[in-house]
């Protein structure tokens, strides 16, 4: 029924927002322990604990994180994914 679909998509739009809001946040506070890490030792890359290299800190390292840090396998599922065409 129109009213069943409705209860769907407003509880999907819900859990959608909430993980957006989850991953600013999140993002937010690793960029700023890396800036703060930097600070402190200005001498030092700051590297996130599962980077290898220098070469490993990109966007894709940090959204890789931010995804293990915020999601289970049921978040996931719940939210349509983890992809661009999600």
């Amino acid at each position: 029924s129109l009213d069943r679909l409705l209860e769907l998509l407003s509880d999907i739009m819900c859990d959608v927002s909430h993980a957006m809001y989850a991953w600013v946040q999140t993002e937010n506070e690793i960029l700023s322990e890396m800036r703060t890490r930097k600070e402190s030792n200005p001498n030092q890359v700051a590297i996130p604990k599962n980077a290898n290299s220098r070469d490993n800190i990109t966007m894709e390292t940090t959204e890789t994180k931010i995804k293990e840090l915020l999601f289970d396998d049921l978040a996931l599922k719940r939210i349509g994914g983890f992809h661009p065409s999600s």
